[in-house]
């Protein structure tokens, strides 16, 4: 499910990443490939469309639709709140409906566990339920699967930094360049005399 208040920028972000423009029956297939488990319908797409068409931030033009400056506008200016509170809420969300969960179907979900919060996997590894199912071999297959990831999540994490680093040392000898090249500018400006009547 898409929250409401982020539909409309969904659908002027769609818009922008398409500048040739799109029609109504092209979006409900873009949002089926970004949001495959979405439910939007055209029955719930169009009035949206008519109503940003209204409001200034699209415009159609023979069934095309395309985003304008306005719509551009609102686009940057309301992204941010909605990116921020998203980053807030999913994780807390996945915490709060997993807890009650069989441990054996949280297991299930490992995959979307976030490891790089320790103190959320270590809520998981600390249970006593770990040996005590009745099929102990699950429970084994279950902690190898989990070592695995870890073990991958590792790579993953060293690969990460490894690049970043690399990419920070880039920005680092730019700017120094960028430093140079204006101190040298600075050093060539000429003063120039103002005489006085």
């Amino acid at each position: 499910m898409i929250p409401r208040k982020a539909l409309d920028l969904i659908i002027l972000s769609i818009l922008e990443q398409n500048p040739e423009g799109l029609t109504g029956y092209a979006l409900v297939n873009k949002f089926k490939v970004y949001f495959p488990i979405s439910n939007i319908s055209p029955g719930t797409l169009y009035p949206k469309l008519k109503k940003l068409n209204e409001s200034g931030d699209i415009s159609e033009n023979s069934k095309i639709y395309t985003i304008t400056d306005q719509g551009k506008q609102r686009l940057t200016e309301n992204s941010p709140k909605i990116i921020h509170d998203s980053i807030e809420f999913l994780p807390k969300l996945f915490k709060t409906l997993i807890k009650p969960l069989p441990f054996l179907q949280q297991l299930d979900f490992s995959e979307f566990w976030n490891f790089s919060d320790y103190g959320f996997l270590d809520d998981f590894l600390s249970s006593n339920e770990f040996c005590s199912f009745s099929n102990i071999s699950q429970s084994m297959e279950n902690l190898e699967r989990m070592k695995k990831r870890l073990e991958q999540e590792k790579i993953n994490l060293t690969e990460r930094f490894n690049k970043q680093m690399e990419n920070l040392d880039k920005q680092i000898e730019l700017i120094a360049t960028k430093t140079k090249e204006c101190e040298n500018e600075k050093r060539n400006w000429t003063k120039i005399k103002i005489e006085e009547e």
